[in-house]
C-alpha cells in the first residue's frame, strides 16, 4: 500500500517566484495573467477570515509589507 504525500506547494514557497516573473519585462502575458489571478483568489480568500485582535497593526504591518515589496525588497521573516 502506497503512502499519500502532499507536495502541494506553500504560498511562502511560491511568492518570491511569482514577484520575479511579476518582474521580468519578458515574461509571457499568460504568465502575468495567471499569477494576477492566483493573487486575487488569495486576497479573497484572507479577506473572508476574521479579523485578528490588533487589525490596526495588522493594516499596518501588511501596508508595511506590500511596499517594501514593491519597492524591490524582499522581507526576511
Amino acid at each position: 500500500m502506497s503512502k499519500y504525500v502532499d507536495t502541494t506547494p506553500t504560498w511562502e514557497s511560491l511568492i518570491d517566484p511569482m514577484i520575479l516573473v511579476l518582474q521580468n519585462p519578458k515574461a509571457p502575458a499568460e504568465s502575468v495573467g495567471f499569477i494576477a489571478a492566483e493573487l486575487n483568489r488569495l486576497a479573497q480568500i484572507v479577506d473572508g477570515l476574521p479579523p485578528r485582535n490588533n487589525t490596526e497593526s495588522a493594516t499596518y504591518e501588511s501596508a508595511a509589507l506590500v511596499a517594501g515589496m514593491a519597492a524591490g525588497n524582499n522581507p526576511e521573516f
